[in-house]
C-alpha cells in the first residue's frame, strides 16, 4: 500500500485527494451495458453497498440513468435515476461555474483580492501587502489556508446555519501558510469563502443563484443544497456494514459539498461541460469559461507547465492510459465521482450510498473500462534524456511540502517521504512505505507516467532556491540524506522501543510475581511506567482507529472520544517524564542490568516522542475547539 493506514486514520477530509502515489489496478473491461451492471453489482455485494445511481452520456444524449441495489436497505426501495445522493465535493464545481457566469457578466475578476469581495469573511495572511489571496486560489486550492477544522465538519444542526455563519464558525482555520499561489492544499473553506462572495456580488444566497442561473437551465428541478422534505426521494447513507445508517449531515459550509441530486440530473451537468457551456442549444456559459476551469493558472505544477493539476473545481485523472476531467466527492457513508472526456465527448457520473474507498475504486475502473472500450488512448511523446548533472542536483529524499491539514505536517514528513534516482530517461520515485514506480522525462524537468500520455511529474526550484518535486498537485521538498537517516533511524528507534515495551511488560511482571521477586511499587515501576507511558499513547491512537467512520461526531464536540483523546495524550507526556525520573533514580536492587537499560531507553523514546508532539500541537489537543 502507497497510503500510510495512519494518515487515513487522522486525516477528516471530504474526498480524497486528486493526486496519490498510488497506482490504481485496472478491473477487466466490461463489453457491454448487461455486463458493466452485473459487475457493479457484484461489486456492491462484495463491499456491502446497499446501491448506486449512474449516468453515462455522451455529447448528444444520456446513454443510460438509473440506479443499481438499493437506495434504502429497511424499505428495500430501489436506486433509481430519480434517486437524490450526495455528491459531496462534486459541488464545488457549481461554485466555480457560477464564479465564471459572473466573470462573463464583468460583475466579478478571478485575480480580484477574497478581502475586497468579501470583507466579512476573517482570514490571516502574512504576505497579503505582496501577494493577496484571490478569487482565483480559493477555487484552485493555493491560498494556503489548512482544511476545516473538526468543529466546523462537525457543525450538523438542524435548521442548517448560513454560509456567513458558518465561516464565522472558526477562521483561525483559514491562516496562509505559504505565499497564496504557489502550493496546492485541498481547502473545503476556499470554494465555501468564494461562494461568499458570489452573495455579495449577487445579493442573493449561494443556493437561490446556483439554482436560477444552472439548476433550472439544466433541468435539474430536485437538485438541492438541503435534506428533502420527502425522505423516499434520498438514498439512505451507510456505515461499512451495509445496514446501519448513517445521520444526515448538514454542511456548515454547504457550498463546498452539500449537493443532493440524482443520476439523471448529474447527467445534464456532464453532457453541458462535454458542450463546453452549452446545454439543449442553449450556450449557459463560454467555451473559453470550461476551458478556463479545466486547466490551473495558479501553483507549482501550473509554473512547471504540467498538463495535469487542479483547475477551478475541476481536476485530471488518469485512468486507462486517458486523462479524465471532473471531480470526485464524499461525505459521511457516500461517495461520488464525475468524469469526462472533452476530445472524445464521453463521461459519466455515479454516487453511492457507501464511504466505501474499494467500491468507489472498483466500480470507476469499470465504468472508464466500458467507456473507453473502443477508444484509442492519446501517443504518449517520446522520452528525452536528462543531463546527469540535473540529475545528480536533483536525486535525494523528498518529504511532503503542502500539507492539507498543518496539524498532520509531524507525521507527513515521516512517513510521506521518498526516493528519487534519476538514470537516462526515466525517474525512479522509491517511497519509504510502498513499491517503487517509474516515470518518462519528455524534456529536462518534466515526466510522464508509464502509463500517461501526458507530463504529471516535474523538477523545480522555488524562488528560495529549494528543490522541489511536484507530481500533480502534490508538492513535496528535497531534505538532505543525513536529516533522512536521523530522523527516521530516531523515529524507527522510538517506534519500536514503546511497542515493545508492552509485550515485554506482559511476560516480566507475572514472572516477578510468580517468584516473589517484588518488594514495593519501586521495582515493578521499573518497567511499569514505561509501559504505562506507551499504553497511554497506544490508548489516545486506538481512539482515532476505533471512530473511522464517525470522526467529526466524536471529535468535533467535546465527547468521550474527543476528552479521551485530549485527556490521554497529556498522560502520556506525565508519564514519560515519571517513567523518565524513576528509571534514572532505580538501582540495580532486584532487577537485571538489561532490564534496567531497556526500561531507560524506553522512557527517553516516551520523552522524545513526547516532546515531537506537543511541538506539533498533539499534546492536550482539542480538537473540538
Amino acid at each position: 500500500m502507497r497510503r500510510v493506514v495512519a494518515l487515513v486514520v487522522l486525516a477528516w477530509v471530504l474526498v480524497g485527494a486528486p493526486v496519490t502515489w498510488a497506482a490504481e489496478k485496472d478491473e477487466p473491461a466490461p463489453h457491454s451495458l448487461d455486463e458493466l451492471k452485473q459487475k457493479i453489482q457484484a461489486v456492491l455485494d462484495e463491499t456491502k453497498t446497499p446501491g448506486i445511481g449512474l449516468a453515462l452520456v455522451n455529447r448528444d444524449e444520456t446513454e443510460w440513468a438509473g440506479g443499481i441495489g438499493l437506495a434504502d436497505v429497511a424499505s428495500g426501495r430501489p436506486a433509481a435515476e430519480d434517486t437524490l445522493f450526495r455528491i459531496g465535493s462534486v459541488s464545488k464545481m457549481f461554485v466555480a461555474l457560477s464564479v465564471l457566469a459572473l466573470v462573463e457578466d464583468g460583475r466579478l475578476a478571478l485575480e480580484d483580492t477574497a478581502a475586497s469581495r468579501a470583507p466579512d469573511v476573517a482570514f490571516t495572511n502574512p504576505w497579503e501587502d505582496t501577494d493577496p489571496v484571490r478569487v482565483v486560489h480559493l477555487l484552485e486550492h493555493t491560498s494556503g489556508f489548512d482544511d476545516l477544522s473538526m468543529r466546523e465538519y462537525a457543525d450538523s444542526r438542524e435548521p442548517p446555519i448560513a454560509l456567513a455563519d458558518g465561516l464565522a464558525l472558526r477562521p483561525a482555520s483559514r491562516r496562509a501558510r505559504w505565499r497564496p499561489g504557489t502550493r496546492h492544499a485541498y481547502c473545503n473553506a476556499g470554494p465555501a469563502f468564494a461562494a461568499r462572495i458570489v452573495e455579495h456580488v449577487t445579493g442573493a444566497t449561494f443556493e437561490q443563484w446556483v439554482r436560477e442561473r444552472f439548476f433550472l437551465p439544466l433541468r435539474m428541478d430536485t437538485a438541492t443544497y438541503l435534506k428533502p422534505a420527502d425522505p423516499t426521494s434520498l438514498a439512505t447513507l451507510y456505515y461499512a456494514d451495509g445496514t446501519t445508517p448513517q445521520p444526515y449531515w448538514n454542511i456548515c459550509m454547504r457550498p463546498a459539498g452539500s449537493i443532493n441530486a440524482s443520476p439523471a440530473e448529474m447527467a445534464n451537468l456532464v453532457r453541458f461541460l462535454l458542450n463546453r457551456g452549452a446545454f439543449e442549444g442553449r450556450q449557459l456559459l463560454s467555451s473559453e469559461s470550461i476551458g478556463r476551469m479545466e486547466h490551473p493558472a495558479t501553483g507549482f505544477a501550473a509554473e512547471a507547465g504540467l498538463a495535469t493539476g487542479y483547475g477551478l473545481a475541476n481536476y485530471t485523472s488518469r485512468q486507462r492510459g486517458f486523462i479524465f476531467r471532473g471531480h470526485d466527492g464524499g461525505v459521511n457513508g457516500g461517495a461520488a465521482n464525475v468524469a469526462y472526456l472533452p476530445e472524445h465527448g464521453v463521461g459519466y457520473v455515479f454516487m453511492i450510498n457507501s464511504g466505501s474507498s474499494e467500491a468507489f475504486r472498483k466500480i470507476r475502473s469499470l465504468v472508464t473500462g466500458y467507456l473507453t472500450r473502443e477508444l484509442q488512448p492519446p501517443q504518449a511523446p517520446e522520452s528525452v534524456p536528462v543531463p546527469d548533472d540535473l540529475a545528480e542536483r536533483f536525486a535525494g529524499w523528498y518529504q511532503p511540502d503542502s500539507p492539507r491539514t498543518e496539524g498532520l505536517r509531524w507525521l507527513e514528513q515521516l512517513l510521506g517521504v521518498a526516493r528519487v534516482t534519476v538514470r537516462n530517461d526515466t525517474l525512479t520515485l522509491d517511497p519509504l512505505l510502498g513499491e517503487a514506480d517509474s516515470f518518462v522525462a519528455v524534456g529536462e524537468r518534466l515526466f510522464r507516467h508509464a502509463k500517461s500520455p501526458v507530463a504529471g511529474l516535474a523538477l523545480m526550484e522555488d524562488p528560495d532556491g529549494a528543490l522541489l518535486l511536484q507530481l500533480g498537485t502534490a508538492t513535496a521538498r528535497r531534505i538532505p540524506t543525513g536529516v533522512f537517516l536521523v530522523r527516521t533511524g530516531v523515529a524507527a528507534a522510538v517506534a519500536a522501543l514503546l511497542l515493545l515495551v508492552l509485550p515485554v511488560f506482559a511476560v516480566w511482571a507475572p514472572l516477578r510475581f510468580l517468584r516473589r521477586k517484588f518488594v514495593g511499587a519501586r521495582r515493578i515501576g521499573v518497567l511499569g511506567w514505561p509501559a504505562l507511558s506507551s499504553t497511554c499513547l497506544l490508548g489516545s491512537a486506538l481512539l482515532l482507529v476505533a471512530s473511522q467512520e464517525a470522526l467529526f461526531e466524536r471529535f468535533g464536540r467535546p465527547t468521550f472520544w474527543s476528552v479521551g483523546l485530549c485527556v490521554g495524550t497529556i498522560a502520556f507526556a506525565l508519564f514519560a517524564l515519571v517513567a523518565l525520573i524513576a528509571t534514572w533514580r532505580a538501582r540495580r536492587e532486584g532487577v537485571t542490568w538489561l532490564t534496567l537499560a531497556f526500561a531507560r531507553a524506553v522512557a527517553v523514546a516516551a520523552v522524545i516522542e513526547a516532546v515531537y508532539l506537543a511541538y506539533w500541537g498533539w499534546i492536550g489537543i482539542r480538537l473540538w475547539v
